[in-house]
C-alpha cells in the first residue's frame, strides 16, 4: 500500500470535532453585554457589571423620582430581554418623536437643520406601585337625567362654544351640589362613631320581590303577588332592619314609612339627642306632607332634641340601603324557587354574615293612621316668617330642621348646607299635637281578582303544606279540602282562593 493512501484512510476514519458557539469567546462576550454582567473586550479591557449610578444632571432631575430599588427594578426589566432586539424594542417604546417646535436657522450651517425632535421617558416598575387609578365599570343604569342632558351638549359638534361653556359650567355646579348629599352622610357617619348623642338613619323601599317564583314558563305571562320589604340602615352601628308584608296587608305610602321610622326610634338608646335622616325624595312616600308632620310631632315630644331631614338630587341618590338590598339580591338569584314571605326574610336573616339584619314581619293591624291625624293640628301651606314671605313649597327644599325648642316651627333650605333657610309656622293656634295610635285599615287589602286567578293556575306546582301556607297567609283560615277528590288521589288538595 503506498503513503498516500494510508493518509486517505486516516482522513476518513478521524471524527470531525463538532461546533460549540455558546463557549466561543465573541459569544460570550455578547452574552455579558446583553445581561449587563462584567465582561474583557478584544483588546483587554475590563468592562464593569451595570450598576445604579449617581442621579442625572439634567433640569428635570427626572431620576430623583425614582427610589434605589426601582432604579435596579428598571435595570432588571431591561437586561432580562431575550435578545438584543427585544430590548431595542423596548427603548423605542421609551422614546416619542415629534415635530421640531422652533426652528433658529443658522446661515452658516443650513444644511444642518434638525427635522424632528425627540422625549426619552423611563417607566416606573408597575410591581412598586400600590394605586393604580383603574377603572372598573358597567353599562349605566339610572342616570341623573340633567347629568346625561348637559353631558350631550358638551359632544354636540354643532353646538357653539359659548352653549358649551354654559352647560360646562351648569353641569360642574351640579355635580357639586349632588356632592353635598354623600359629604354630608359621611360627616354624620363619623360623628356617629365620635359622639354617644348623635344618631343617623337611612331607609328606603327594596323593589317588590314577586311570589311565588317557580321555573316554569306559565310564570312570566301570570300576575304575582308581591312582597314589600322596608329597610332602616342605622349609621352608628351598621346595622339594617327589615320590615316586610305582603300586598294583601298593607300600601306603600307615608302611613306605612312613619309607622316604620317611629317603631324604630323609639327604640334607639336614650342618650341619642340629635338624628339626622337620610332617604330619597319620592313624594309619595318620603318627601311629603304626612312625613314633615309626623317629624314636627316627634321633636315637640322632646324625644331629641333635633332632627335634620336630607334629600339628594334625583339621580344622585344611591343610600346605604342599596347597598344592602344588592348584599340580599344576591342571595335571591342563587334560590330558582320561592313560595312563602317566610323563604325572602330567611334570606334577609343569612345574607349578611357579619351583623347580620333583623327582620319584622308586619300585619295590617301594625300600621298607624297618620294621613288623616296632622291636620287636626297641623296648616296645609302658610308663608315664611321673614319679609320674603315665599310659599312653603315641599319640592324645592333639600334640607329639613325641626328644634324641639321651637316647637312646630319648620327650617328648610334649597340645598344641603346652603347659607339661604326659610322657617315656617306649620302649626294651628293652640294646637297641642300628640302621636297618633288609630290602626289605619281595619281590614286586609283586598287583591286583584286577576292575580288570584293566575294563583290557581300554579296550585299544581306547590306541596300541600305550601298549599295550606299560602291560603292561610290570604285570607288567614285553613284551606277548604274537596274530600271526594281527595279520597279519589290521596294527593290533590283543592283551595279556595
Amino acid at each position: 500500500m503506498s503513503s498516500s493512501e494510508s493518509s486517505d484512510t486516516e482522513m476518513i476514519d478521524r471524527k470531525r470535532k463538532k461546533r460549540c458557539p455558546e463557549t466561543w469567546k465573541r459569544n460570550e462576550r455578547k452574552k455579558a453585554r446583553l445581561l449587563g454582567s462584567q465582561y474583557t473586550t478584544k483588546t483587554g479591557k475590563i468592562v464593569n457589571k451595570r450598576e445604579v449610578k449617581a442621579d442625572c444632571t439634567c433640569k428635570k432631575k427626572c431620576m430623583t423620582k425614582f427610589r434605589t430599588e426601582e432604579k435596579e427594578a428598571v435595570l432588571r426589566a431591561l437586561y432580562e430581554k431575550g435578545s438584543k432586539n427585544e430590548q431595542d424594542v423596548y427603548f423605542q417604546g421609551l422614546m416619542e418623536c415629534k415635530p421640531v417646535v422652533r426652528k433658529r436657522p443658522n446661515k452658516e450651517a443650513r444644511e444642518k437643520l434638525r427635522t424632528a425632535s425627540f422625549s426619552y421617558y423611563i417607566r416606573k416598575p408597575l410591581e412598586k406601585q400600590q394605586n393604580f387609578a383603574l377603572k372598573f365599570g358597567r353599562p349605566q343604569v339610572d342616570v341623573c337625567g340633567q347629568c346625561e342632558e348637559l353631558t350631550t351638549k358638551l359632544k354636540d359638534s354643532k353646538l357653539n362654544d359659548n352653549a358649551k361653556r354654559v352647560a360646562a359650567a351648569e353641569l360642574m355646579v351640579h355635580k357639586r351640589r349632588a356632592k353635598k348629599f354623600y359629604s354630608k352622610l359621611k360627616e354624620v357617619t363619623d360623628l356617629c362613631h365620635e359622639r354617644e348623642d348623635v344618631g343617623g338613619i337611612v331607609f328606603d323601599y327594596i323593589q317588590n320581590m314577586p311570589l311565588p317564583v317557580i321555573p316554569v314558563q306559565e310564570m312570566f305571562y301570570y300576575r304575582q303577588l308581591r312582597l314589600y320589604g322596608f329597610e332602616i340602615h342605622d349609621l352608628k352601628n351598621d346595622t339594617g332592619h327589615f320590615y316586610t308584608y305582603h300586598e294583601g296587608q298593607a300600601a306603600k305610602g307615608p302611613n306605612e314609612v312613619c309607622t316604620f321610622i317611629n317603631d324604630y326610634v323609639q327604640k334607639m338608646p336614650a342618650e341619642i339627642q340629635e338624628l339626622h335622616i337620610f332617604s330619597d325624595g319620592c313624594p309619595g312616600q318620603n318627601r311629603n306632607n304626612t312625613v314633615i308632620r309626623y317629624l314636627l310631632a316627634l321633636a315637640a315630644s322632646k324625644r331629641f332634641r333635633e332632627i335634620y331631614h336630607y334629600f339628594p338630587l334625583r339621580g344622585h341618590s344611591f343610600l346605604p340601603c342599596d347597598r344592602d338590598f344588592g348584599c340580599l339580591k344576591r342571595v335571591i338569584r342563587k334560590h330558582d324557587r320561592i313560595y312563602l314571605p317566610e323563604d325572602y326574610e330567611n334570606m334577609m336573616l343569612s345574607c349578611r354574615k357579619v351583623k347580620p339584619f333583623t327582620v319584622s314581619t308586619i300585619c295590617y293591624k301594625d300600621i298607624t293612621d297618620y294621613k288623616t291625624w296632622w291636620p287636626k293640628y297641623y296648616k296645609k301651606t302658610c308663608q315664611s316668617s321673614d319679609e320674603i314671605k315665599s310659599k312653603f313649597t315641599l319640592s324645592n327644599y333639600r334640607q329639613f330642621t325641626y328644634d324641639s325648642s321651637t316647637p312646630g316651627y319648620l327650617i328648610t333650605s334649597d340645598y344641603i348646607g346652603g347659607f339661604v333657610s326659610q322657617c315656617f309656622k306649620l302649626i294651628k293656634p293652640k294646637a297641642m299635637p300628640t302621636l297618633p295610635t288609630n290602626p289605619a285599615y281595619s281590614k286586609t287589602l283586598p287583591i286583584n281578582i286577576k292575580k288570584i286567578d293566575n294563583l290557581k293556575k300554579v296550585l299544581q306546582y306547590m306541596s300541600s303544606e305550601i298549599l295550606e301556607s299560602i291560603t292561610i297567609l290570604l285570607h288567614g283560615k285553613p284551606p277548604t279540602l274537596n274530600v271526594r277528590q281527595l279520597r279519589r288521589t290521596n294527593k290533590t288538595i283543592f283551595i279556595v282562593l
